[in-house]
């Protein structure tokens, strides 16, 4: 039985949507996972999967999708006193990286022009994060075994890597 909703995220191409929701039968947060689609002229809306270890980010107060047309990853974070950000590939229901925050976020962003790119910004504050060496949706090359450069799913936590500007 779900409580409340805390916050909501729909991917930029609006094939996902996120729902962080507070239930009865856990004093934790879960995100359920709905793919949204076009049948007989009419958007259907199906849960796909529930998500509830979400990686120790605590009371999450925003949420973002990536923007590749499965929408695989999703960034989290989390007000006081974890201030915290994770990001998972909700459909494995892995955790790929997780950073200390620096204040409250207000609002959480993967770049439309480059998916390995995170910002989160709030009152007074804007970090930025980067995948090491690759785009987030770029898996497939960095699989690649003459590459040299490891995919984001398989990053252990704490390598995003937070851009100095």
């Amino acid at each position: 039985q779900i409580l409340e909703v805390l916050v909501c995220a729909l991917s930029p191409r609006r094939s996902v949507l996120a729902v962080c929701e507070r239930c009865a039968a856990t004093p934790t947060v879960q995100i359920t996972m709905y793919e949204i689609r076009s049948a007989g002229g009419q958007t259907v809306c199906e849960p796909a999967r529930t998500l509830q270890d979400l990686g120790k980010v605590g009371q999450v107060n925003c949420m973002a999708l990536s923007t590749e047309p499965e929408a695989t990853y999703l960034a989290l974070a989390s007000m006081a006193p974890e201030l915290m950000l994770a990001v998972m590939d909700w459909r494995k229901n892995e955790v790929i990286g997780r950073f200390a925050l620096s204040g409250r976020v207000e609002r959480l962003a993967l770049s439309p022009w480059e998916d390995g790119v995170l910002s989160a910004s709030g009152a007074k504050m804007l970090q930025l994060w980067a995948f090491p060496g690759m785009s987030v949706g770029d898996r497939a090359a960095a699989n690649d075994a003459g590459s040299g450069v490891r995919a984001a799913a398989g990053a252990p936590d704490d390598e995003l890597v937070k851009l100095e500007g």
